[in-house]
């Protein structure tokens, strides 16, 4: 009886082995509002800055030409370093309107919500760099000099980002949807109220412009202009402590308009302060297509 004893309780101890419970495996990530959240244990290396530039424009405008000029410049000089996105806010005045005669209007409600946000944009052109209000600048909106555009430009490349800001796209040509995955990893902390703002613009529009000679450009390409803000205007609250190592994830869809071409389009999607001022802290840009 004693051997079948010890046979009886090493059987049971090898079933009992055999069927222990394999606990599921653990997600760290957290859902907090429109973000899934979770602290990374190694933190990033920081990327390099990207400037946003804001830039006010109108087909009206006979000097608006000279601001695109210094934006080619810009872009040409710098590359992926700026994010550009042009506003045709007819809270501008008539210089935004389009040329009579013209059956484009560029003019956009999304556009003068922006101008809602940041204040009055006196004479264009004119623009915003990161919407940093500059010494001796009364807002964050730069009217004229468009020569001394670089210099701002210059001047936020220097700052390094307190967070990594990454855009992986999805679109589907058959149904116009465009899925966009963003996620944001904080290399510093920010103490800050942050908020994202996600834009589409479009490149190639034909228009008719005003020139600064008075003739009018009946075949003129205006590029960078703001087609859409898919996130609210003000941006979409980050819901939670912004430490370092603090990872957010969210998804954002929109359908594009039938009008819009698709393959001249891009995302700007940026992280800007949202309490005591709106200054962008990193931006990002990827094409549509």
């Amino acid at each position: 009886m004693r051997v079948s004893s010890i046979f009886l309780f090493s059987t049971v101890l090898i079933i009992s082995w055999n069927c222990k419970e394999v606990p599921p495996p653990v997600d760290l990530a957290t859902p907090v509002g429109e973000f899934t959240t979770y602290i990374e244990s190694t933190i990033e290396t920081p990327q390099n800055k990207v400037v946003l530039i804001e830039e006010f424009s109108g087909a009206s405008c006979t000097n608006c030409p000279q601001g695109h000029d210094a934006l080619d410049n810009i872009i040409s000089t710098h590359g992926e370093q700026v994010a550009v996105v042009s506003l045709h806010a007819g809270g501008c005045g008539p210089l935004v309107d389009p040329v009579p005669g013209d059956i484009i209007d560029l003019r956009s409600d999304d556009a003068d919500d922006i101008i809602e946000l940041i204040g009055d944009c006196g004479g264009i052109p004119a623009a915003m760099f990161d919407r940093v209000l500059y010494n001796n600048e009364e807002d964050e909106i730069i009217n004229g000099g468009v020569t001394n555009w670089n210099s701002f430009v210059n001047t936020n490349l220097s700052n390094p980002a307190p967070l990594n800001l990454y855009l992986t796209k999805n679109y589907d040509a058959t149904s116009k949807k465009l899925t966009v995955d963003i996620e944001l990893h904080y290399t510093s902390e920010v103490l800050e109220d942050n908020s994202l703002t996600v834009m589409l613009t479009e490149s190639g529009i034909i228009t008719q412009q005003k020139l600064s000679n008075g003739s009018t450009d009946y075949d003129y390409e205006q590029n960078h202009v703001l087609r859409s803000i898919i996130t609210p205007s003000t941006g979409q609250l980050i819901p939670t402590e912004k430490e370092a190592g603090r990872v957010l994830i969210t998804q954002i869809e929109s359908t594009l308009d039938a009008s819009w071409n698709p393959d001249m389009m891009e995302i700007v999607a940026f992280i800007h302060n949202s309490s005591s001022n709106l200054e962008v802290l990193q931006a990002a840009h990827v094409k549509v297509k």
